[in-house]
């Protein structure tokens, strides 16, 4: 039981990396977009060059950078649910209840961002027809990584019924 906590440890470390990197991509993109909106000529000093719909329509460069926002706070948030999960786990009890909840909650949430990615996915290609949108969703990884995600908690949730609390020392 040992060894898994260095484990345990890097995990939590790499989800708060995670987090904080999302929720500053987050900030980043809301005040370059109000600074666009005060001023502007400039709709090129985001993540990506957005210039040529921002001069097309605002209100479609306002879609897309809400979509942008929504997506960087959802990742930051499964990055919080996962350091949650990571910070109650014990080895000695994997399919604890509140572990099987954390992680079904946690599927859940991927899903729904892979959801909103691929709708955001499908609605910059169908806003590429009237002008260049180079957005990049990640919508197949998402819904990937929420099917595995969603199986282990699958898993978790038949294990948690078999399993007592004390078996697994």
């Amino acid at each position: 039981m040992k060894r898994t906590a260095p484990v345990l440890i890097a995990l939590n470390l790499l989800f708060w990396i995670m987090l904080v990197v999302h929720v500053i991509k987050a900030a980043l993109i809301m005040i370059s977009y109000v600074g666009n909106m005060i001023s502007p000529p400039g709709a090129e000093d985001m993540e990506k060059d957005l210039s040529a719909l921002f001069g097309y329509s605002a209100g479609h460069y306002s879609l897309v950078v809400l979509l942008m926002i929504a997506l960087n706070l959802l990742k930051a948030w499964i990055s919080w649910l996962a350091v949650k999960t990571v910070r109650v786990f014990k080895p000695e009890t994997p399919f604890a209840p509140s572990i099987t909840r954390r992680v079904a909650k946690l599927s859940r949430l991927i899903f729904a961002t892979a959801f909103l990615a691929l709708g955001a996915s499908v609605y910059t290609k169908w806003l590429s027809q009237y002008v260049t949108v180079e957005v990049e969703w990640s919508s197949t990884p998402m819904i990937l990584l929420a099917g595995v995600v969603y199986a282990f908690g699958y898993f978790f949730r038949k294990a948690s019924g078999i399993s007592k609390p004390n078996s697994f020392q």
